[in-house]
């Protein structure tokens, strides 16, 4: 059985809070930036804990996982504690965290590690919505949140900045985004990654709606040359419960157009050979490429976006 979990709600000796038991599914505690589909923080795991426990003015989730999920190899512990819910100004909260990876006793070299975490979230009018996240974390704490590479020192580490901005008028909405990372390796060398982007969705009717998205990635490693990639989707949408941006489901036709660098051609040679940014993949030695297609996004319980592409092809 790929998941289950066992929940027992509302404890009156845990101030209204829950014991937890078996794959965890708390999707609504995670966070991600929603256009890129990048969860920069997941609780998941197969483990058991508490959740939603009332502390004065916060509400406290721990959760001990030994996996991140069925399919990983090793029994790794990961210790996740989350506090939300501290009031900081009108209409603005502030949640933080802490992640502890232990290393594996039963495998030789491997070293323990840490993150921790610190989120705004600010409610900006009537509709709009801004999330500024700071993260860090050592050796297998890289992960930020996963159980990352246990062979991983702690001089090796990684800083995250994440800020995210919805908002919604009565016909335009739409979501711009930005994310700067900096990974340290213990030889000294560093590798930066910037994310820049947004999503504009307008209405035409009660259901339907036109996507338009623009994205620009680049990876700077010291030493080495940067690799940029810039990205363009329309996407017309049938949305029977609505047209707002975050109206699911969204049955979307699509069309994304993409170039690249040089750069980002060649470590995509070495990385991902047969990847569509490679020369052995289907673009060729060509550094631009097209693909469309039908997709399908919906929301599961516990909100879980899932996207299911049920055509695609590229040129």
């Amino acid at each position: 059985m790929a998941e289950a979990l066992l929940t027992w709600r509302n404890l009156s000796w845990l101030n209204g809070g829950a014991i937890i038991a078996g794959r965890s599914m708390l999707h609504y505690k995670s966070a991600d930036v929603h256009i890129n589909d990048f969860f920069y923080r997941d609780m998941q795991g197969v483990g058991f804990g508490v959740q939603d426990v009332q502390l004065g003015k916060v509400k406290a989730t721990y959760f001990l996982s030994r996996k991140d999920n069925p399919y990983q190899e090793y029994y790794v512990n990961r210790h996740d504690l989350f506090f939300e819910g501290l009031e900081t100004n009108n209409g603005g909260t502030l949640e933080f965290g802490l992640n502890y990876v232990e290393k594996d006793t039963h495998r030789a070299d491997t070293t323990w590690g840490w993150s921790t975490h610190v989120r705004h979230i600010q409610k900006i009018g009537e509709t709009g919505n801004n999330s500024l996240a700071l993260q860090y974390g050592e050796g297998p704490g890289t992960a930020l949140g996963y159980t990352g590479d246990l062979y991983l020192n702690r001089s090796n580490n990684r800083w995250r900045v994440v800020e995210a901005y919805d908002w919604q008028g009565e016909k335009l909405g739409g979501q711009v985004i930005g994310i700067w990372q900096r990974d340290r390796f213990n030889t000294g060398d560093t590798q930066d990654w910037v994310s820049v982007g947004g999503r504009a969705t307008y209405s035409l009717s009660e259901r339907i709606k036109l996507s338009l998205e623009i994205g620009h990635d680049a990876v700077k490693p010291s030493g080495a040359a940067q690799r940029n990639m810039t990205k363009y989707t329309f996407a017309p949408s049938f949305s029977p419960k609505g047209t707002k941006f975050w109206s699911r489901p969204d049955i979307r036709v699509f069309y994304t157009w993409a170039h690249w660098n040089g750069a980002a051609q060649s470590a995509a040679d070495f990385v991902v050979p047969g990847g569509a940014l490679s020369r052995t993949g289907v673009f060729g030695s060509a550094r631009h490429g097209g693909s469309f297609g039908v997709q399908i996004e919906y929301w599961t319980d516990g909100y879980q976006p899932v996207r299911e592409t049920i055509k695609y092809m590229g040129w």
